[in-house]
């Protein structure tokens, strides 16, 4: 996570910034798994 979190300061994006950028990417995570039949990799992404 660390790693994430030092990506977005070297790129100066802002927090709430951050954390949309996320959401977004969880959802779409979360949107691939449903298509492919993948239910544990969705229950994992809604933890």
């Amino acid at each position: 996570m660390d790693l994430i979190v030092q990506d977005f300061e070297e790129i100066n994006i802002e927090r709430p910034q951050m954390v949309a950028i996320l959401l977004v990417n969880l959802e779409q995570t979360m949107q691939k798994g449903l298509i492919n039949n993948q239910s544990s990799g969705v229950a994992a992404c809604a933890r």
